[in-house]
């Protein structure tokens, strides 16, 4: 055979005979067996010696006197260290003396050596003839191929051997970590990573795919990176940032570092989460967005001379005009334009502040700056104080705001008060304020007018002073209630009832808001009262008639549906004590000859049985037989006093009496008396109204006697309800012009806009019912301004957001004046309502469409026209075509669509005219 047919022999020996399932050691064990067999080694020997396995004989036959373990010996491992890759048998004698055996080569032994770096010493040893060197030397590269696989077995073994130190240092690195297979799949991770993730390592760990944890829009460049990474010649970045999603779903931002692993697919990353600091870089980013859009310039001004700025936010040109760059280079510096007159204060005070040992911080007062432009402007500076560590001035830092219109808004109420201190002075209405124990700290001199006191008898004294304890209770609760409720409270309107310095008293309307400092807390109450003594008698005198009004009504309905003459009579005696508010009342019929025929009564019960006996028996009292002898009412003020022999007295204990009889046509049926408080009883209208009660009263007797004629009852009923009516309307218009005498400028604007509002209705074909409603509300609408001060209402110039405020408020007044008095239509609502906008931008309740009552929408369209088309203290009328236009241009925003259109059609085709 051929040496080069036998190497390959051996070659084909050595790997057919390998065993994939061996490891490295064993693999190589194999083939120095087949190789000292092919090399006719039988009668020789093969050692393996290193520092690891000292002596080991991989042949079965021993021909040489060699242990199969050589103990540990330093000497041998020193000498094995020098020995070359290929020595011969001297050099091996050489080596021998190492050994704590006596081992040596015979003369007739041939010998060769190879060192395998890694593996150790193989000694190859043959008797007879000479090895095959050249054979040996041909088979070399496969000697290093085992060696390397030997050394590679060694590095693994190593590994092994240091496995647990190199997962000790994964495990504790503050990093999370992970190792990825080609595959994605994590194949290792630390507890690190386990906190971030929020899964534990049983979850992730040959389980879960890197993808799993990456955001969804970051998913596409992450995969790219993965498998461009495993490609020879790619450029991936090894650090850059992405986000993670954590099992809980929240996002994270991460910076990542990525390599592969050499000689494998596998790539080891570490993970540190930047949330936090990607916070933080967007709060800084909006914080400096911020400054910029804000109205405040932050600045960094070098402790030097002329104060050169190191740093000042972009905003800076729309305060001085210089940008930015031009103070950063240089080109300004900020004491270049402090106003000239202030500089010296400025940089005293800069001075005065610094010497202060620990101070941080300083605000200058204001002062001024020139622009770029020359103008000038004051402004605001809050400064702090940067020293180094030796407590030495480095620089100063802080912002600066323009507080230009702050002052001119201070100069121009430093003038305004003077103005309106003399309005005060000069006021009707008592101006005041209180402190938060109600104790007056400031009165106009109008307190003299109204309550009888001077301004100094009356500043100090405390509320408490000047009301009964149930009116000053009510008025605290009042007060107590607004100052407990501040942050939500705005105004405080009610009535009430004062003493005066005499002790009588007087009926007040108050109106109140809070007085705050500067920290938005209370500190007292400041407000108006007002006498309102005239509006009180005007509301009584609505509500006398609107309750007479009623009753005449209720009466002349029972009167049209009952023919039955008691239930007549019980009727009206119900009627006249629920709805007019009469404390009782009585009627006797009686015959020809003065005695009882039947009687009714209400609200006396049994006490009237003494009173029957005595009609029965043909005897009457004083104030009866008066009252068969005369027509006219008999009034008796005080019959407690004067009518001792009545059986009634006690019942009319402190109360007035009226009597009349029922008479008509000449013909007389009875006595009619009722129980009264003595000053309505003395008033004429009041004693008219009861003789019209006890006229219809005998006409419906009448009627029920004779049927034929209840068709001229009615009528007559019916003109008596106009005539009542006719009196209150005559009342609703003494109150309008009571307004207008507060007003001049506005007389007349009330009945105009009624006769508008009642052209608008009919051409709507609203019920004449619903246009009496809307003729009265119209004529009494702006009721409410009796509530305001006449130099509000009479005031030439435009008015301002205050006062315009206070006159918005006479609806309400309007509302509460008229809310108690018994109307046959909603009449306080509609006053209510009258300046509501059908999109919700009217007052005072922000109602809209549908909310606002039809009469309302009918007024407030009425009330503009006539408003607009009317010459005002403050301006020329603006003519009827632009008030016309007015409220077409705003049809279906501000105002209802078909009463706009009613409108104008009564303007235009019937020929209306204001």
């Amino acid at each position: 055979m051929t040496e080069r047919s036998e190497q390959i022999q051996i070659m084909y020996e050595i790997v057919t005979s390998l065993d994939t399932e061996l490891d490295l050691q064993d693999m190589l064990k194999k083939c120095l067996s087949i190789y000292v067999r092919k090399l006719n080694c039988s009668a020789g020997a093969v050692f393996k010696l290193n520092q690891y396995s000292q002596g080991e004989n991989y042949y079965l036959k021993e021909i040489v006197s060699m242990p199969r373990r050589i103990h540990n010996n330093s000497a041998y491992k020193d000498a094995i260290k020098q020995i070359p890759q290929e020595s011969n048998k001297q050099i091996l004698n050489e080596f021998y003396k190492h050994l704590p055996t006596n081992l040596h080569i015979s003369e007739n032994q041939h010998c060769h050596i190879m060192n395998l770096p890694g593996f150790g010493l193989i000694i190859f040893l043959k008797g007879g003839e000479p090895l095959k060197v050249d054979l040996l030397n041909s088979l070399l590269s496969l000697n290093k191929e085992i060696a390397d696989a030997c050394k590679s077995c060694l590095n693994i073994e190593a590994l092994r051997g240091s496995e647990e130190k190199y997962r000790t240092v994964f495990e504790n690195t503050g990093t999370a970590m992970i190792i990825i297979e080609e595959d994605k799949t994590i194949f290792m991770t630390n507890t690190q990573f386990e906190k971030l993730s929020g899964y534990s390592k049983e979850e992730i760990e040959n389980k879960m795919k890197w993808i799993e944890f990456i955001f969804p829009e970051d998913l596409k460049i992450m995969e790219k990176y993965h498998s461009e990474r495993r490609k020879a010649g790619s450029k991936v970045p090894a650090k850059y940032e992405f986000r993670l999603l954590d099992k809980k779903g929240n996002v994270k931002d991460i910076f990542l570092k990525i390599r592969m692993i050499p000689g494998t697919k596998k790539s080891v990353a570490s993970l540190m989460d930047i949330t936090e600091r990607k916070k933080a870089e967007e709060a800084l980013s909006e914080a400096h967005n911020i400054i910029n859009r804000s109205a405040v310039v932050a600045f960094l001004w070098k402790n030097e001379v002329d104060w050169p700025v190191e740093f000042v936010s972009e905003n800076v040109k729309k305060l001085t005009g210089y940008s930015a760059q031009e103070f950063l280079e240089k080109k300004i510096s900020y004491i270049n334009i402090i106003y000239s007159n202030d500089l010296e204060r400025v940089a005293g005070e800069v001075a005065s502040y610094s010497k202060k040992e620990g101070l941080q911080t300083f605000v200058h007062k204001p002062y001024r700056i020139i622009t770029k432009n020359g103008n000038i402007k004051w402004i605001n500076d809050i400064t702090y104080i940067r020293r180094d560590s030796r407590g030495i001035i480095t620089h100063y830092e802080g912002i600066v705001y323009d507080v230009t219109e702050h002052k001119q808004l201070e100069e121009s109420i430093l003038k305004s008060e003077e103005k309106y201190r003399l309005l005060a002075d000069n006021s009707i209405d008592v101006i005041w304020q209180v402190n938060l124990k109600l104790v007056f700290t400031y009165v106009s001199p109008s307190i003299k007018n109204i309550m009888g006191y001077t301004v100094d008898e009356w500043v100090g004294t405390r509320l408490s002073q000047h009301a009964s304890t149930k009116e000053f209770f009510n008025m605290a609760k009042k007060a107590l209630y607004a100052i407990k409720n501040y942050k939500k409270f705005k105004y405080l309107i009610f009535n009430a009832v004062m003493l005066r310095k005499d002790g009588t008293k007087i009926p007040v309307e108050i109106n109140g808001k809070l007085l705050l400092n500067k920290k938005g807390l209370p500190i007292g109450l400041q407000g108006t009262t007002r006498d309102i003594t005239e509006r009180k008698q005007a509301e009584e005198k609505i509500n006398h008639l609107n309750l007479v009004l009623h009753a005449i009504r209720n009466v002349n309905e029972l009167i049209v549906k009952v023919k039955d003459r008691e239930r007549l009579l019980k009727g009206a005696c119900e009627n006249l004590v629920k709805t007019r508010g009469y404390h009782n009342t009585w009627i006797a019929l009686l015959d020809e000859e003065g005695k009882l025929k039947t009687c009714a009564e209400a609200g006396l019960g049994k006490s009237f049985l003494p009173m029957i006996e005595l009609f029965e028996k043909g005897k009457m009292i004083i104030c009866s037989q008066k009252a068969l002898k005369q027509q006219e009412v008999i009034v008796t003020e005080n019959p407690a006093s004067t009518c001792t022999e009545c059986p009634l007295a006690q019942k009319y204990s402190g109360e007035g009496a009226m009597t009349i009889r029922l008479e008509y046509n000449g013909k007389i049926y009875g006595l009619m008396s009722v129980s009264i408080p003595t000053h309505i009883a003395v008033d004429q209208e009041e004693k008219s109204l009861f003789k019209e009660v006890a006229e219809d009263i005998a006409f419906s007797l009448r009627n029920i006697e004779l049927d034929k004629e209840r068709k001229q009852a009615e009528e007559k009923l019916q003109e008596t309800y106009q005539r009542l009516k006719k009196t209150m309307d005559a009342s609703i218009e003494t109150m309008s012009k009571i307004l207008e005498a507060k007003d001049p400028y506005t007389a007349g604007h009330q009945q105009r806009v009624s006769q508008l509002a009642t052209a608008i209705a009919k051409e709507l074909n609203l019920s004449q019912n619903k246009i009496e409603g809307i003729k009265i509300a119209s004529l009494i609408h702006d009721i409410g301004k009796i509530g305001l001060p006449t130099e509000i209402l009479s005031k030439p110039t435009k008015l301002s957001d205050m006062e315009f405020n206070l006159i918005k408020n006479h609806s309400q007044i309007g509302h509460d004046i008229l809310e108690k008095v018994d109307f046959l239509w909603p009449i306080a609502e509609i006053v209510l309502q009258h300046h509501e906008k059908i999109n919700g931008s009217g007052y005072p309740g922000g109602l809209k469409g549908d909310e606002i009552l039809l009469e309302a929408k009918i007024i407030c369209v009425a009330d503009v026209v006539e408003a607009m088309s009317s010459h005002r203290p403050y301006r020329p009328a603006k003519g009827i075509d632009a008030a016309l236009n007015e409220i077409v241009k705003n049809k279906g925003i501000f105002y209802d669509s078909k009463v706009v259109e009613a409108c104008i059609k009564s303007f235009k085709e019937k020929e209306f005219k204001l």
